[in-house]
């Protein structure tokens, strides 16, 4: 747990994605590394693996490259590229002008950054060189010299802190609103296509679904993603949504 995010690592294979998580990157993992190893341990006769003190062989080369901590892990052996990855449940930070419109990103509140400073909020402000304070939703953080938050309305400053957390997707009747869920977009479906791939099989898979600006058909009807005209009518009877809210 940090702060008021529960911190949850998974390994998968590499042609696999969950609900919710995203890959992991040095950033994440360079404080938890005990959690790691308890980790790779436990399923280190299914992935094949060695020894997860290769994890911290990993981690230690890396520790002082911060140019490094927003890559995501790869971990190889003997000249070997694993068959699996690391994905993490944890926000991903932004940093952007303060008139730039981020699609899919929400200005970050004083308490997510507070609860993820030490962790990927500092390591970013210091590879971004940001020297100015970034507005929050609630207050600021400087920048790269002093990284000190304050609380209040900050509307003055030129650049802000955005935060994105991993993406949920859910198929469900047109008819239906559900209050914290949106339409997925054309994009985010697209960037996500394994993922929401997995929801239209089985009883769902000769769905069409509507996103917005576009629509995409189950496994029966060969997973087809096709754009549509802005306020173009699409009849369809299910939808595909994306969690809001955390």
């Amino acid at each position: 747990m940090v702060g008021d995010i529960k911190v949850s690592f998974l390994v998968v294979r590499n042609d696999q994605q969950r609900q919710g998580f995203r890959k992991a990157t040095m950033i994440d993992l360079r404080h938890q590394l005990d959690v790691m190893q308890v980790l790779l341990s436990r399923v280190q006769v299914a992935w094949n693996t060695i020894n997860p003190a290769i994890l911290a062989r990993v981690l230690l080369k890396y520790n002082h490259a911060m140019q490094e901590d927003n890559k995501a892990i790869i971990f190889h052996d003997a000249g070997r590229t694993r068959r699996h990855k690391i994905l993490t449940n944890f926000p991903t930070f932004h940093i952007a002008k303060i008139l730039d419109e981020c699609n899919g990103w929400s200005v970050a509140k004083y308490s997510e950054v507070e609860a993820c400073l030490h962790i990927n909020v500092i390591p970013l402000l210091k590879i971004a060189s940001i020297r100015h304070s970034c507005k929050l939703q609630d207050g600021k953080i400087g920048g790269c010299r002093s990284f000190e938050m304050q609380k209040g309305d900050h509307s003055d400053l030129d650049h802000k802190l955005m935060i994105r957390y991993p993406q949920e997707f859910s198929v469900i009747p047109t008819k239906i609103i559900l209050h914290g869920w949106k339409l997925a977009t054309y994009e985010d479906v697209k960037n996500n296509f394994q993922l929401v791939k997995s929801l239209l099989k089985g009883k769902k898979s000769a769905y069409v679904c509507l996103l917005q600006g576009g629509t995409l058909s189950g496994e029966e009807l060969g997973f087809q993603l096709k754009p549509t005209e802005a306020n173009a009518l699409v009849l369809v009877d299910h939808q595909i949504v994306v969690k809001t809210e955390q």
